[in-house]
C-alpha cells in the first residue's frame, strides 16, 4: 500500500504530463484549467483539463493519504492485532 501511496505521489512523472500552471482567461476570469470556464463559454472540457483534475488530486490529496494511512498499518500492524485479539 505504501508503494501504491508512492505511484500516486508520482503519478505526473508516471503519465508522463507536468502538473499545468493556471492562467486565468479575461474572457471568464476563471483559469483555462477549471471546467466551469468551458461551460461558460459554451464548449466542451477538454481531456487534459480532466487529466490536471486527476494528477493533482493524485498529487495532492490520494499521494499523500494512501501513503500516511499505510506507513501508519505498516508501523503499528502488529499493535492493531493485538488490540482486536484483546477486544475479542
Amino acid at each position: 500500500m505504501v508503494a501504491v501511496g508512492i505511484t500516486l505521489f508520482s503519478r505526473a512523472r508516471v503519465i508522463h504530463e507536468d502538473i499545468q500552471t493556471h492562467v486565468l482567461t479575461e474572457e471568464t476570469g476563471l483559469s483555462h484549467l477549471d471546467p466551469a470556464h468551458y461551460k461558460q463559454i459554451d464548449e466542451p472540457v477538454p481531456e487534459r483539463v480532466h487529466e490536471d483534475l486527476r494528477t493533482r488530486l493524485a498529487v495532492g490529496v490520494w499521494g499523500p493519504l494512501v501513503t500516511f494511512v499505510a506507513t501508519l498499518i505498516w508501523g503499528f500492524g502488529d499493535l492493531f492485532n493485538k488490540l482486536i485479539m484483546w477486544a475479542t
